[in-house]
């Protein structure tokens, strides 16, 4: 294999200058025609927006329900990255809006057609995003950057106002919800609260039976006490009884007495004289024997009475605990029940003031500004300058590729034109 020295290479570009040189030539004007006369210009319009995420901040203990709210709204808005924004700038509502604005053919303007001219960039370490638009009519090319971004900001806003709304309707459902229940739980009160021997009336009964129940074992002791007292006393009496004599004796002078004296003369019939000195013995009932017996017998009378009145008490008391057994089970039941209403409704009327208070938060939060911001703060203007075609660059470039192509085509030439080794003994 024969080495090709680089006297030889330019000694062949100098022979194939022309081609090189024409092939060149052809590439320059080619391009030049292109890219003054053939080739339409297009003008870019830059608008820039500013989005600031809004901070998080920390959950402290004790945080009300409106913060509570405004800070899952934030945590919500946070979560998405400025690429995510980046490409939201494009999605079809954004430039569907941007069509019906600028009353844009959608033949010639379709969706994809304007997200295919609508670029969008982030610049590196910053919260901006800038909004390219190219267009071969720069005003256009300037509405549309400028729309497009005012479309971006609306649907941003639009965004937050349905997550709001969403937010209220799920609270005024729950609220509805809660509202249901405690009608419903209510009513199921009222009915239990209607109905014979309430725990109101058992509670006033109870305390009647109970008022009862210590009246009666006030009195037991009392008739108790006096029944201790009566027995003694009766044992006194019938101590006393049995040491007294039932009936006296007494001896009488017959001359004592006139009225006996006389009586004795006319029944014996014997002077008076005589008689005078007889003595009559007589037996005649005890009057303290008479009296102690009637006290002993009043006693024995009261004591069978207070036996009888602790007896009747006695039994009175057990039937009034039985009843106020029955009474206190049948309250406790009661009670436990109506607790139970009253609990309910307690916490189904705590749920409801609850989601009140947050219907009312979210209504405020709706005005309050929590959501990402996003500001225009560079408007696109209309381009003076289009940023294609580039003619230098093109000419540049064709001129370039032209000389390089010349090149090639004249080593080309040179390989095919060079005689090939042993082929004139071929021909002989």
């Amino acid at each position: 294999m024969e080495e090709v020295s680089l006297r030889e290479l330019i000694e062949i570009l100098i022979r194939r200058k022309r081609v090189i040189i024409f092939i060149t030539v052809v590439a320059l004007i080619t391009s030049g025609v292109l890219s003054f006369f053939v080739l339409p210009p297009v003008y870019e319009a830059t608008a820039t927006l500013q989005v600031d995420l809004p901070a998080v901040p920390k959950t402290p203990e004790g945080n009300s329900p409106l913060e509570a709210l405004l800070q899952s709204l934030a945590v919500a808005s946070h979560q998405a990255s400025l690429e995510t924004y980046r490409y939201q700038v494009t999605n079809p509502t954004v430039l569907e809006r941007v069509q019906k604005k600028l009353a844009l053919d959608p033949q010639v303007y379709s969706l994809q057609a304007l997200a295919n001219i609508i670029k969008v960039e982030n610049p590196k370490n910053t919260n901006l995003l800038e909004i390219h638009a190219n267009n071969s009519d720069a005003r256009l090319a300037r509405d549309l950057a400028n729309t497009v971004a005012q479309e971006y900001i609306a649907f941003m806003q639009d965004l937050q106002a349905q997550r709001l709304n969403q937010v209220s309707s799920t609270i005024e459902a729950q609220q509805n919800k809660e509202e249901e229940k405690l009608n419903q739980v209510m009513e199921e009160y009222r009915q239990f609260l209607a109905q014979p021997r309430s725990v109101k009336q058992l509670n006033a009964e109870l305390e009647a039976k109970v008022q009862l129940l210590t009246e009666f074992k006030t009195n037991l002791r009392k008739t108790q006490v006096e029944l201790e007292g009566t027995r003694r006393a009766l044992e006194a009496a019938e101590t006393k009884l049995a040491g007294t004599p039932a009936t006296l004796k007494t001896v009488k002078v017959v001359g004592d007495d006139p009225l006996l004296l006389n009586i004795t003369e006319s029944k014996t019939g014997r002077p008076s004289q005589e008689v005078a000195g007889l003595k009559l013995e007589d037996e005649e009932p005890n009057p303290i024997y008479l009296s102690l017996a009637t006290q002993a017998n009043t006693y024995r009378m009261q004591v069978a009475q207070l036996q009888e009145k602790v007896t009747s008490l006695q039994e009175q008391i057990r039937s009034t605990e039985k009843e106020l057994q029955a009474l206190q089970e049948e309250l406790a039941e009661k009670q436990l029940i109506d607790d139970k209403y009253q609990v309910q409704i307690k916490n189904l009327q705590e749920n409801f003031r609850s989601l009140l208070v947050r219907s009312e938060e979210a209504r405020v939060a709706g005005s309050l500004d929590t959501s990402v911001q996003t500001r225009l703060i560079a408007p696109a203007v209309e381009p003076s300058s289009p940023v294609r075609p580039r003619k230098l660059l093109n000419t540049a470039v064709a001129t370039l590729l032209g000389l390089m192509v010349g090149v090639l085509a004249a080593f080309f030439l040179e390989m095919w034109n060079a005689p090939v080794p042993g082929i004139e003994n071929i021909k002989g």
